[in-house]
């Protein structure tokens, strides 16, 4: 009788659904503040576009992993990259510009985005994004008066 190493067993019997083991350990690296900033600069350019996108999100990426992801093909991660808190004036600005609708329009969500930036996004030719950073300068605008009322 063969012996039958469990965790291959497991990992074969593929009971995740569509994904194995050391996929699901890959995704939780990439979006792991605490990871080695080599293992993200690695995962920067994984092919799977899911894991490149929980780089996108985590916000202790490296500053060059995210310049990468900024010009990535999946505008599924360039959406991610434009909600990340911690992304550089520079990458911001890339985005503020991107070709995709939808890219633009994530980086009119995100209320981190400074002014300038918004009200550029405020312009855009396409007048969901321009309908939405206007919502965001709106908002920004109110939490800042209230922010600013003292306290009762």
């Amino acid at each position: 009788m063969a012996v039958i190493d469990p965790v291959q067993a497991f990992e074969e019997s593929n009971c995740y659904g569509w994904h194995s083991a050391s996929w699901i350990k890959t995704y939780v690296t990439a979006g792991d503040e605490s990871a080695d900033t080599e293992v993200l600069m690695s995962l920067s350019t994984h092919p799977d576009l899911r894991i490149r996108q929980r780089v996108a999100e985590n916000p202790k990426a490296p500053t060059q992993a995210l310049d990468l992801l900024c010009a990535d093909p999946s505008v599924e991660v360039r959406c991610a990259l434009a909600s990340n808190a911690h992304i550089s004036r520079h990458v911001a600005v890339r985005l503020v510009n991107d070709g995709d609708a939808t890219v633009r329009y994530a980086c009119a969500e995100n209320n981190l985005l400074d002014e300038e930036l918004l009200l550029e996004l405020a312009e855009d030719e396409n007048p969901y994004v321009a309908h939405r950073a206007m919502k965001t300068l709106r908002n920004k605008a109110l939490n800042a008066s209230d922010s600013a009322m003292p306290n009762i």
